[in-house]
């Protein structure tokens, strides 16, 4: 009996496993979708630049592996290295695998960029953690020791290097490998579908979703619609409301997704004879309103690192900081809580983008920070933390740093508001001097630490009165809420789109847009928004009656030095016709751009207070005169100076006036002695 009860309950679980594996796989046809992918899919190894200083240096990259794996293909880690011009013989770059040396390379002037590949063996393979080491060993004088951290010996791991996918024919997807399994590589791409009929809200989420994936990719993730008949060499991601979708396919997966507001779902997705299969994200909404909500979980790395299981459904998300007030702390621009050391004496360069301050005034950085005990003023030697700000240092004395509570210091530092100005993004670096020792060939233990809190900040001056607006402030001035107009009837390429909001993308962050038609918009956009119109004067009927205002005849295109029949792209910048404190840029690209030249990309680098820029058709990029910049600082000089006059003048009428008072004063004392002498 039972052995009977044993075996129904062993035949209900195996059904019930069946079915959720069945739930986890979607098929579809070939004629639809035809997966061809590649058979050694990888992931990054680093989410951001890692950088190793000085003469000996090693970073641990660990990967786990469930089940021991068949050596039928090739698993590789992949580095993609960077190091200074500085170094020479013997140089040298080293990857080990559990403690084992697999592959030098050797660092050289002639090459400072190199990719390095190391198969994994088999010992590599099987189950449990394994440890992969990068070390650096940098000489950058033959016969003389480098100190630790010295900014000359130096190699930078890059983002792009990545290690082989492990256990995939395994196991199923789930949430949690987001977003590495979205991804694209040189020999991967991931496709995004949209429904054929999708809303602007719609188009606006897919936009978002593909910029974010893109700007950590090796390439562009590719948008389609549902329709589409399409060759598949990646994952795939299904974004759009409930109601838009008409694909059977699709239909068939929001069957159990109808009650929810928002829902992420993944799934295994193959075509009928399961010869390759890729993983498919579903991001969908009931109400195409809510699909933000998805989607900004899913470009929110605080948020999508929490993700776990195959569906989850998203109702309120948690309310997240932003660069909206005067005092921004360091966490906000992706600064984690650091330690430096005689080892470590430098960090990375941060960048943050600030709005346009007014001159001549001051912000301050309010640093928060803990020390070694053995770091007091009776030590002899001179230790400094120097802060570098737009290429601008800014010292603290760490001997003499006071104690606000038990092992907490704090200190601020004033900047001036000039100085955050240099620059569009603003570059802030730490850097510890007097902590190695001073024989650099010596070795001992670290004796000296600094410890910055990511609760540190930088306040900002509020800004007063109306804004001039330059392409020094594009990104930074549409980061927060940027309406981009597209034309009523002409349509704007999809890749050029994905560009624009990697474009506006801060620090690894996405900027809050809303895309709408020229014929959707209030009164009310026009006085809350930043203002980004895609296209010509010509396909924007409200820009009729100011076209006095922007720049982009061929008449101005010559006033400015630019050339119009050269002209592939350009782009125009103004304060806003409808609300003084607030841009407007005009945005023109061409049907066809420019070979291995993207505007949108080189229209961020632009660091020169000019309202216009073109890019050829060869594929430069010019920029137009700072006529305005310059016209605008004349009648601000041309103001001072009439003020200063008349400030002079009426100095010197009171002076005059104090003048004649006296000698009128002193004339009738001297009457009035004389007639009372008579």
């Amino acid at each position: 009996m039972r052995k009977i009860i044993y075996l129904v309950t062993l035949a209900i679980a195996l059904l019930f496993y069946s079915e959720q594996v069945v739930a986890a796989t979607i098929v579809v046809d070939k004629e639809r979708l035809q997966i061809e992918v590649n058979e050694a899919p990888k992931k990054p190894l680093v989410t951001r630049s890692t950088e190793l200083q000085g003469t000996e240096v090693s970073r641990d990259f660990y990967y786990t592996i469930t089940e021991d794996i068949v050596h039928d293909r090739t698993y590789e880690v992949i580095f993609h290295v960077r190091h200074s011009k500085l170094l020479i013989d013997p140089s040298s770059f080293t990857v080990k695998v559990d403690d084992s040396a697999v592959k030098t390379i050797p660092l050289r002037q002639d090459k400072l960029s190199q990719s390095v590949t190391v198969q994994l063996s088999k010992e590599a393979l099987t189950k449990g953690t394994h440890k992969i080491t990068a070390s650096f060993y940098g000489i950058v004088k033959e016969g003389v020791c480098v100190a630790p951290g010295n900014a000359g010996s130096w190699l930078r791991i890059d983002p792009l290097s990545s290690i082989s996918l492990f256990d995939k024919a395994e196991k199923a997807w789930t949430l949690a490998d987001y977003p590495n399994a979205f991804l694209s590589y040189e020999d991967s791409q991931t496709t995004l579908i949209v429904p054929n009929q999708a809303s602007l809200t719609t188009i606006n989420q897919a936009y978002q979703l593909a910029a974010y994936l893109s700007e950590h990719s090796e390439q562009d993730v590719r948008i389609v619609k549902e329709s589409d008949r399409e060759i598949v060499r990646g994952s795939v991601i299904v974004v759009g409301g409930q109601a838009e979708f008409s694909e059977a396919y699709i239909l068939d997966v929001l069957k159990d997704t109808e009650g929810a507001e928002a829902t992420l779902r993944i799934l295994t997705l193959e075509n009928s004879d399961s010869t390759y299969s890729v993983p498919a994200l579903f991001v969908t909404a009931k109400e195409i309103d809510h699909l933000q909500k998805g989607v900004t979980l899913l470009t929110t790395e605080h948020l999508y690192s929490q993700l776990v299981g195959e569906v989850f459904q998203v109702s309120d998300l948690p309310v997240l900081d932003k660069l909206q007030t005067s005092e921004i702390t360091f966490e906000q621009f992706g600064f984690n809580t650091q330690t430096l050391s005689s080892q470590v004496a430098s960090t990375s360069t941060y960048y943050i983008a600030l709005p346009q301050l007014q001159s001549e005034q001051e912000a301050a950085l309010k640093l928060i920070l803990k020390k070694s005990a053995t770091l007091s003023e009776e030590i002899e030697r001179e230790t400094e933390l120097i802060v570098t700000i737009n290429d601008v240092p800014h010292a603290v004395d760490i001997q003499k740093l006071k104690e606000t509570s038990t092992d907490i210091y704090e200190v601020t530092i004033p900047v001036a508001t000039n100085t955050l100005n240099k620059s569009k993004l603003t570059a802030i670096q730490f850097e510890v001097t007097g902590f190695q020792l001073e024989d650099p060939c010596e070795t001992t233990n670290e004796r000296y630490w600094l410890y910055i809190d990511a609760a540190s900040s930088l306040t900002i001056p509020k800004q007063e009165g109306a804004l001039t607006f330059t392409l020094m402030d594009f990104p930074r001035a549409f980061y927060h809420n940027a309406l981009i107009v597209v034309p009523n009837e002409k349509t704007v390429r999809v890749d050029e789109m994905v560009q624009l909001y990697k474009s506006l993308m801060i620090n690894g962050q996405s900027a809050d847009i809303r895309l709408v038609q020229e014929q959707e918009i209030s009164e009310e956009d026009l006085q809350n928004y930043a203002l980004i119109f895609v296209g010509a004067v010509e396909d924007f009927s409200m820009l009729t009656t100011h076209t006095n205002s922007i720049l982009y005849t061929e008449a101005d295109f010559l006033k400015q030095g630019l050339l119009y029949q050269a002209m592939s792209d350009y782009a125009f910048i103004t304060r806003s016709f409808w609300q003084e404190n607030q841009p407007f840029m005009l945005l023109q690209v061409a049907d066809t751009p420019p070979m291995n030249a993207s505007f949108l990309e080189q229209l961020r680098q632009v660091n020169q207070p000019v309202n216009m820029v073109m890019l050829t058709k060869e594929g430069q990029l010019i920029t137009g005169k700072q006529e305005q910049q310059a016209t605008e600082m004349n009648e601000v000089e041309q103001s001072s100076i009439i003020w200063q006059a008349i400030a002079v003048f009426v100095l010197f009428v009171l002076l005059i006036v104090v003048i004649i008072y006296v000698l009128l004063k002193r004339r009738k004392k001297r009457y009035l002695t004389e007639e009372k002498n008579d």
